[in-house]
């Protein structure tokens, strides 16, 4: 359990820091503080740790809506928590559209990722299968 907890965390971790440095090249110069970065991983660390419900065997849908919810309310916090939701909350629907984009273009990412390593496998099994 700790391995799954350290993976999922480092996972959340590198997918989080790789899209706040998207966002930063996209936005421009900006300031960028210890405590961002801090809580950037936090919140990374924290999503990672969530995604980890998708290993259950609930419904998918369900799965999705509350890895979504709280994944935007993560966000959210962490937006408080840095002094930039008085800002976001000026352009509130283009912001949460950013975030729905982004969202997706990581499930994508993550989508594109696993099947590239299923291919890889299926692969293996076939040539292990050749051999024996």
């Amino acid at each position: 359990m700790i391995r799954k907890l350290f993976r999922y965390g480092l996972i959340g971790i590198l997918i989080g820091s790789l899209t706040y440095l998207a966002i930063l090249i996209m936005q421009g110069t900006t300031t960028v503080t210890p405590q961002n970065i801090f809580s950037i991983w936090l919140m990374s660390l924290f999503i990672g740790w969530l995604s980890m419900i998708f290993e259950y065997d609930l419904n998918i849908l369900l799965e999705i809506v509350i890895h979504f919810v709280v994944t935007l309310a993560l966000v959210i916090a962490m937006t408080s928590y840095n002094g930039w939701f008085g800002v976001l909350s000026k352009r509130s629907w283009n912001n949460l559209f950013m975030f729905v984009i982004i969202y997706i273009f990581i499930w994508l990412g993550i989508y594109l990722n696993q099947m590239i390593d299923a291919k890889k496998l299926t692969k293996l099994v076939k040539m292990r299968n050749k051999k024996s």
